[in-house]
C-alpha cells in the first residue's frame, strides 16, 4: 500500500474511457466531490408569482353653494355664534359668583386654622 492510503481500502479503479477517450459522467459519480443538485426555485411558474392589485379611488367634489344657500348658511352661523356668546357670558358670570363664594369659604377656613382648636383642646385636658 502506498504511504498515506488506508490499509483496509483498495484504491478506486480508473474511470472507463468513453468513445472519445474522455471520462464520462460515471467518473464524476464516483468522485467524493459530487454535490447534490440545487433545489428548484420556490416559484417556477411566472403566472403564479404575479400579484394583482386594484385600487379604487372615489373623489367627491362639492360645488360651492348658490348665493341664496350661502346667505342662509351665514345667517344660521351668525345665530349660533350669538347663542354661544350669550351662553359664555352667563358662564363667566356664574364662575365669578363661585369664585366669590370660594374666597369667602377660604377666609373662614383660614380663621378656623388660626384658632388651632385641637391644640387648645389638648391644653385644656
Amino acid at each position: 500500500t502506498p504511504h498515506g492510503s488506508p490499509p483496509h481500502q483498495p484504491p478506486p479503479p480508473p474511470p472507463p474511457a468513453g468513445p472519445s477517450g474522455a471520462s464520462g459522467s460515471s467518473g464524476a459519480f464516483r468522485s467524493s466531490q459530487v454535490l447534490p443538485p440545487p433545489p428548484p426555485p420556490p416559484f417556477t411558474n411566472l403566472e403564479a408569482t404575479a400579484i394583482e392589485t386594484t385600487t379604487t379611488t372615489t373623489t367627491t367634489i362639492l360645488l360651492p353653494p348658490s348665493q341664496q344657500q350661502q346667505s342662509t348658511t351665514d345667517a344660521m352661523m351668525i345665530k349660533c355664534i350669538d347663542e354661544l356668546e350669550h351662553i359664555m357670558a352667563n358662564l363667566i358670570q356664574e364662575n365669578k359668583g363661585l369664585e366669590q363664594r370660594l374666597d369667602s369659604h377660604g377666609a373662614r377656613l383660614y380663621i378656623l386654622e388660626q384658632l388651632d382648636i385641637p391644640h387648645q383642646v389638648s391644653k385644656a385636658v
